[in-house]
């Protein structure tokens, strides 16, 4: 959801990545232009990597330090090659990070996955794991 929400939103924005029209100003604007160089904010690519920081690291809190590392590194490389300007970084991040939010809030609320608390916390049904799937194929195999 957070991609296709930014997909949409950049382009009505219609912000000029660094150097479109040889400047490199950050108040270049063309709204509702369908072109990718007006395609700078918010960026697709903070987007998806902060939104799969907080979908996989929901479902596997080990690898949240590995995954935090990788959406900054995403992050970071944005500007270093000359594709976004910071803030169409930070404003891709703080999507990326609301919608995987809203999404596991939205699955929490029917059970898919994961449970709401009466105190409004949102719990993660426990995966497959190599027992469960086990006794399954027992099952299944049963006569």
């Amino acid at each position: 959801m957070p991609s296709l929400l930014v997909t949409i939103v950049k382009r009505i924005i219609g912000r000029a990545r660094p150097y479109v029209g040889g400047s490199l100003d950050p108040l270049l604007f063309s709204p509702f232009a369908w072109v990718p160089a007006y395609a700078g904010m918010p960026s697709g690519h903070a987007t998806t990597a902060f939104s799969v920081l907080v979908a996989f690291g929901t479902l596997w809190p080990r690898a949240r330090t590995v995954l935090l590392v990788y959406a900054v590194l995403v992050g970071i490389s944005r500007p270093m090659v000359i594709a976004h300007y910071p803030s169409d970084v930070l404003a891709g991040a703080l999507i990326g990070i609301a919608g995987a939010m809203m999404v596991r809030r939205y699955f929490a609320e029917r059970g898919l996955g994961f449970s709401m608390g009466t105190d409004g916390q949102i719990h993660e049904y426990p995966g497959p794991s190599l027992k469960r799937i086990k006794a399954v194929a027992r099952g299944l195999l049963a006569p």
